[in-house]
């Protein structure tokens, strides 16, 4: 019954996200409104912290939030710019301090951060090799553990 009831909340929580066309546009929207309205606060804060600790404290308000069902907007993410990646070019200029037009991909190199859409990807590849090597215990014994690379090679 426990696990009736953990599928009925996800599967409602999941249809929250989606709008009446079965388009996640709601979802950007109100993730894209919250993570602005974080990098709005970590602002006025900016200048008392170090660049380490704004990072970690724009990925613990404001990445996390863009890798929440993010899988779902891989479509979307390829045929325009994303909302989400305006998030992300925003979060680089707050923590290296940049004005509005300057280019921000070395900057967001040197953190570390990918774009959404190799994010996304990410993410994608991460979950289905969990899956696999969950579900097929045989192969990742085989792939890992008995592999011995000769010596001298």
């Amino acid at each position: 019954m426990r696990k009736y009831n953990a599928l009925k909340e996800a599967c409602a929580h999941f249809l929250r996200i989606l709008d009446g066309e079965l388009s996640i546009q709601a979802h950007v929207s109100n993730t894209t409104h919250t993570c602005f309205f974080h990098l709005r606060r970590l602002r006025h804060v900016r200048r008392l912290l170090r660049r380490d600790v704004t990072a970690n404290l724009v990925t613990a308000f404001v990445l996390s939030r863009l890798d929440y069902c993010n899988a779902l907007l891989l479509p979307d993410c390829r045929t325009s710019p994303s909302p989400l990646q305006r998030v992300i070019n925003a979060a680089v200029r707050l923590v290296y301090g940049l004005r509005p037009r300057d280019h921000v991909s070395a900057a967001a190199i040197e953190l570390h951060w990918l774009p959404i859409e190799y994010r996304i990807q990410y993410k994608l590849v991460h979950l289905s090799c969990i899956i696999h090597f969950k579900f097929n215990t045989a192969s990742f014994h085989t792939v890992y553990l008995t592999h011995s690379p000769e010596i001298g090679v």
